[in-house]
């Protein structure tokens, strides 16, 4: 039986363990996750690329109050990527330390979306409060489109192939004005997704 299960997971019938079959998942099936420190990673490319940027080379403390609102990013990669990874390319971006105290020096408000604020925390940052009285002048958008991927395979325990592969993706960022959608920024920054599990999964 448990030869029949693992071919019919090999030829792509991803509703077998609904069926009643009797294929569960394995507790070591193939897991991905975006790291909190690749997005981290990334946050500091953004913002050196910020700080350089003529966008905020024209502004300084004394100018006009700018709230920036990220959007989710749209994935335009080959891989799925969850909802709370797609928040964490924009708004944990915006929200992480160095790009926030850029954005501050520059009287720049990074507002999270409210949907946003849960995966922010799972990832340890610090969602701050959302102002909705306080409407967004501006919005932090991306794309994400895939570059390449690496594997690297090993022995588990019971002498089943293991693997563990490393997803990167390209991505385009723009701070785009909220109502003419003119781009007045725009840069990119690589991230990198970590998956693991059974080769055979």
């Amino acid at each position: 039986m448990r030869i029949v299960c693992w071919f019919l997971l090999l030829i792509g019938v991803g509703s077998v363990a609904g069926s009643g079959v009797g294929c569960a998942a394995s507790p070591e099936s193939r897991t991905t996750r975006l790291q909190a420190a690749d997005v981290l990673g990334a946050a500091d490319d953004v913002r050196e690329q910020l700080a350089q940027s003529e966008f905020l080379a024209r502004r300084g403390a004394a100018s006009p109050e700018m709230v920036l609102l990220p959007t989710i990013a749209t994935n335009r990669s080959d891989d799925r990527l969850t909802e709370g990874e797609r928040w964490m390319v924009t708004a944990g971006v915006a929200r992480a330390p160095a790009v926030l105290g850029l954005m501050r020096e520059k009287n720049i408000a990074v507002q999270a979306p409210p949907t946003a604020a849960g995966f922010l925390e799972q990832y340890g940052i610090d969602p701050g409060a959302h102002d909705r009285a306080n409407l967004p002048t501006h919005l932090f958008t991306a794309e994400v489109a895939s570059i390449a991927r690496a594997a690297a395979t090993g022995l588990s325990s019971d002498a089943r192939a293991l693997d563990e592969r490393r997803d990167t993706y390209f991505v385009r960022y723009e701070i785009v004005e909220a109502t003419g959608r003119r781009v007045l920024w725009n840069g990119s920054a690589e991230l990198a997704r970590r998956a693991t599990g059974l080769l055979i999964d």
